[in-house]
């Protein structure tokens, strides 16, 4: 399983993994558009302490990206450069057809084109 560093991935990855007995990659990548100020997510010592089970040293600190600093969104071009390189990412995993990914609404509106639904379940086509 990959996902975001935002505590509310977090939490649904850790049921999720907890339940199946699997491992989980916290990954920035699959972490949500930012589009506010506080938009900026825990440090990944803050995580370490409430997620003890789960890695974020691979994390910078603070983690999130310039653009949050001067108060502005991230583009959507910004946005589908991230999906890009986590769409190459997967294609270059033998394990793809098996990895779950617990990420969030415009990350996920990046990857695929839809909306969805809160809590849906989706494939990730590999071709943009």
């Amino acid at each position: 399983m990959i996902c975001s560093p935002y505590t509310r991935a977090l939490q649904t990855a850790s049921i999720i993994a907890g339940r199946l007995g699997i491992d989980v990659t916290i990954d920035p990548l699959v972490r949500e558009k930012s589009a506010f100020h506080c938009d900026i997510g825990a440090s990944p010592r803050e995580l370490a302490k409430r997620f003890p089970r789960y890695r974020f040293d691979h994390l910078d600190d603070p983690w999130w990206h310039d653009h949050v600093s001067i108060g502005q969104p991230e583009s959507e071009d910004a946005l589908a450069v991230r999906g890009s390189a986590f769409r190459e990412a997967m294609r270059g995993n033998a394990d793809y057809a098996h990895i779950a990914v617990v990420t969030h609404w415009g990350f996920i509106r990046c990857l695929t084109g839809r909306t969805p639904a809160n809590g849906e379940i989706l494939r990730l086509p590999l071709s943009p």
